[in-house]
C-alpha cells in the first residue's frame, strides 16, 4: 500500500524532493510523494511537531493481486 503525509490541521500534503531536500506542501493528493508505511512513520518522526501529521493511504494504490481460490 502507498500512503500520504497530511498535516491535520491545514489540509495539505508533504512532496519532498529528496535530491535536495526540501519539503514542499501541496493541496492535490496526487502531487504529493508516496511513502510507504515505515518511511512514512520515520519521515513523520522528522519533525518539529509529529502529533500534527498522520499517514492517509492512497485509495486504489493496493499493489496486490487478488488470487482466485480453487
Amino acid at each position: 500500500m502507498e500512503y500520504v503525509i497530511k498535516h491535520k490541521t491545514n489540509n495539505v500534503y508533504l512532496k519532498r524532493f529528496g535530491n535536495i531536500k526540501l519539503n514542499h506542501y501541496v493541496v492535490d493528493i496526487n502531487e504529493a510523494t508516496k511513502f510507504d508505511r515505515r518511511n512514512g512513520n520515520n519521515m513523520i518522526k522528522k519533525f518539529k511537531h509529529p502529533e500534527n501529521w498522520e499517514l492517509k493511504v492512497v485509495i486504489g494504490s493496493d499493489k496486490r493481486k487478488n488470487k482466485s481460490k480453487r
